[in-house]
């Protein structure tokens, strides 16, 4: 599975965009990285997970402790299985196995999962609002967005889209309106390969599912976010 182009060839809106400064790579994994922090900042770090879940599944396996020290792990992926939602969602299909473990090492209080087919049920927002009112906004970081999103956004008719949703909800959980617990799980073999199950009747759930989310109080916060006067 790879890249349908959908936000261009650079996945910025054609844009060519290179960064003003060249980044040093690191040296260090990122699942040792992100252990590390987990015991500097004990209690208090709070992981938002917006692609694979590879790097997180890796710390989990070097330290069976790793979700237990964490505030919150936020994790954007996977459906609520349906006939609407039938196929794997990209996020969870590129590394199933690493999904699997991270559930597998999950508790309700501190994993939080939040299905693309939930946004695009209720924190989908009308082309035209994105356009004419997030994309009025005269601030360096809203042209920026418009800038990136450039070719993606003539083809929708709706703004829905899964990565700014997971951030604004780890960032102002008032954006949901119910949460479930369930046991969540993923398939890792045959035609269902890399689809979710949930069983919210579990005597036993393993995390907590975003189920329903306000698309007024998300739409406040986009129209906040905006707003500010910070540089992209």
């Amino acid at each position: 599975m790879g890249t349908d182009g959908f936000f261009g060839v650079d996945g910025l809106g054609d844009t060519s965009y290179q960064p003003p400064n060249s980044i040093d790579i690191e040296k260090q994994p990122a699942a040792v990285a992100l252990i590390e922090l987990s015991k500097k900042y004990e209690g208090e770090l709070i992981v938002v997970a917006i692609g694979p879940v590879t790097n997180i599944a890796l710390a989990v396996k070097l330290d069976p402790q790793f979700i237990n020290r964490l505030s919150q792990l936020y994790v954007g992926g996977g459906h609520i299985y349906s006939e609407e939602y039938p196929k794997a969602e990209f996020n969870v299909a590129m590394d199933p196995e690493a999904y699997h473990i991270v559930v597998d090492n999950a508790t309700t209080d501190k994993v939080t999962i939040i299905p693309f087919s939930q946004v695009k049920e209720s924190l989908k927002i009308p082309i035209d609002w994105r356009l004419d009112v997030l994309g009025a906004i005269n601030t360096p970081i809203m042209k920026a967005l418009n800038l990136y999103e450039q070719v993606a956004l003539p083809k929708e008719k709706v703004w829905n889209l899964l990565d700014p949703a997971v951030a604004a909800i780890a960032l102002y959980n008032e954006i949901v309106d119910e949460f479930k617990n369930t046991n969540n799980t993923i398939i890792l073999e045959g035609a269902k390969r890399g689809i979710n199950t949930n069983d919210f009747s579990s005597s036993d759930p393993n995390a907590r599912v975003v189920y329903k989310g306000n698309v007024e109080y998300y739409k406040k916060f986009l129209l906040d976010v905006y707003s500010a006067e910070l540089n992209p």
